[in-house]
This record gives structure tokens, sequence and C-alpha cells, in this order.
């Protein structure tokens, strides 16, 4: 049966049904009120039934209608996610979204970045700074650089980078004698 009828004409009648109008659901396809007429009668031939009673300029679904119109509204928000999703899979067009910590992001990843962008300029990076153990689901993140002061579990690849190295700095025309300033 599916062969047999133009997916435009469900659409059109999907417009017709939530608007309750052939001239509203013209405006919001941008396409003529005889266009959407026209797809309205084809859908009705191919089915063998009427999916409106008119009533002067107003419709109102007959009970076939009715239960089109629950398919399409089952249908159709499943197939406009499909197609969302595949917007959003640009093929390698996606940014690479980083996370790192503000520290780290200033005094090691940004002065790399020119070298890494000189090597792999398809690559667009997204940067988000924040520390913590990052969400990866939620955020979307696909690396993340963090100091290793928790547990990452086992779930989660980590490799060290570099050594961290803390430091006391004064200044030299200190008077007094610093004696102990950690514990």
């Amino acid at each position: 049966m599916i062969e047999r009828l133009s997916l435009n004409s469900l659409k059109f009648f999907y417009y017709i049904a939530r608007h309750e109008s052939v001239t509203v659901a013209a405006e919001k396809l941008f396409v003529t009120q005889g266009a959407v007429s026209k797809q309205l009668k084809n859908l009705e031939d191919a089915l063998g039934c009427a999916l409106f009673v008119r009533e002067g300029k107003k419709l109102q679904l007959t009970v076939e209608g009715r239960a089109l119109l629950a398919c399409c509204e089952q249908v159709f928000p499943q197939i406009d996610q499909c197609l969302q999703q595949l917007q959003k899979q640009d093929h390698g067009k996606q940014p690479l979204i980083l996370s790192c910590e503000p520290t780290i992001a200033m005094k090691w990843l940004i002065p790399r970045m020119v070298q890494f962008k000189q090597r792999y300029p398809e690559i667009e990076i997204s940067l988000l700074t924040g520390g913590g153990n990052p969400d990866f689901k939620a955020q979307h993140i696909d690396l993340a650089f963090r100091r290793n002061d928790f547990d990452w579990g086992k779930a989660v690849y980590s490799e060290k980078i570099a050594d961290e190295y803390m430091v006391c700095v004064a200044h030299q025309n200190q008077e007094e004698p610093m004696q102990q300033l950690f514990i």
C-alpha cells in the first residue's frame, strides 16, 4: 500500500489536520491552496475514503482521518528526529569537543593549538573550560584534560601527559626570614 501513496500527500494531510485549514497548511508548507487540495484529494482517492467532512470553510476529521492523524503524529516526529540527527552527523565536520581546566588550557593547551591547527587544518576544535570529573555524555565531550586528583573509574581511559610542579615564590627583598610555610 505504501508504494502507491505519496509521502508528500501524507505530509500535506498532517498539516491540514493539525491546523484544521487548507489555507494555513498551504502557508506553512509554502505552496498554493490548490496544491494542498490536490494532494488531499489524491490521498483520499488512494485510500478509498474521505479523511475530512467539509462544513463550509471548516474541516472535521472523519473516523478514518483521526486514525491516520494518530499514525502521522507518531511517525512524523520520529522522522524529524532522525533527520535532525543525520544533519548533526556532518560526517567529519563536527568539531572535536575538548574540555580542559582553565589553567591547563592557558599554560599548556592554547600555546600548542597553533601547531596542531597547522598539522590538522581539517579538524575544528571547540574548547570548553572547566574542572572536575567531565560529563562526557551530557556535554558531548570527546577529550578532556584534567589533573589526576580523583578516581576516574575503569570506564575512562586516561594517560599522563606531564608532571605538575608547585612552587612557592616570594619577593627577593623579603626582610623577615621565612620559616616553615607548609605543614
